[in-house]
């Protein structure tokens, strides 16, 4: 397994090793099955993701399409925790095998959002900080509605900001707690099939097709010049002894 490098342009949070990486994790994972056990090896998997329950594991979506029944292709893409992940990305080769497949290929990048779960943490706490100062403003008692309705102005503000960087911030923090997983299903080609001889046999009817066609409109041209060439042929012979006569005149 791989993962990508971290993202980031170097900053002072991104060179603290005291601070915890915030990684979230995107794999991509390519199992090659035979025919029949394309659909139930996914179905499989996407069963145990729904039995773990939301909390741990999600399916994000599901499909299977099959062109004929040698060739079936599969996709499954999952979030789920990193426990959860790491075990079932362990398990992924030992699975292929014991279906008659096998794991082609396993692949993972890394995404950092150390900084701006940090930034965004830091907004958060300024934003509250200045709430409690403005909460305090409004209780000192005072004449001036004008003052007062610019404090609640300005608490409305910073209390909608509050709330954007609060529900941001747990949208980060829910990106890094799950990893997220795509299952491609592929299904092991088969040297001979019936499909295999299929173009050659298509290609076969195409040219008997086309040499029936063609022959038939040969005849259909033939039997349109029949009827002329019956007048025409006489005529030209009638003109050809005509031609004579006057020459020998």
């Amino acid at each position: 397994d791989m993962a990508a490098s971290p993202m980031g342009s170097g900053s002072a949070d991104e060179r603290d090793d005291s601070i915890p990486r915030q990684l979230a994790y995107d794999y991509d994972a390519t199992l090659r099955l035979p025919a029949k056990a394309v659909s139930v090896v996914l179905a499989d998997h996407e069963a145990r993701c729904q039995a773990a329950g939301p909390k741990v594991c999600q399916v994000i979506s599901s499909s299977v399409s099959e062109q004929n029944k040698d060739y079936i292709y599969g996709s499954l893409q999952i979030r789920a925790t990193k426990d959860y992940m790491n075990s079932f990305r362990e398990g992924l080769s030992k699975e292929a095998e014991e279906a008659d497949g096998q794991l082609v290929s396993m692949n993972a990048r890394a995404e950092d959002f150390t900084r701006q779960i940090t930034d965004t943490s830091a907004r958060l706490e300024a934003q509250k900080t200045l709430r409690e100062r403005l909460l305090r403003l409004l209780e000192r008692e005072t004449d001036d509605v004008g003052d007062l309705l610019q404090i609640e102005r300005e608490l409305a503000r910073v209390q909608s900001e509050i709330e954007s960087a609060e529900s941001w911030l747990r949208t980060l923090r829910a990106r890094v707690s799950m990893d997220r997983l795509t299952l491609t299903y592929q299904s092991i080609p088969k040297a001979v099939t019936p499909q295999t001889a299929k173009p050659l046999q298509d290609a076969l009817t195409s040219f008997f097709s086309e040499v029936a066609w063609s022959l038939a409109e040969v005849i259909s041209f033939i039997a349109r010049l029949l009827p002329w060439l019956i007048v025409i042929v006489p005529g030209l012979l009638f003109l050809r002894a005509l031609w004579r006569n006057w020459r020998k005149r």
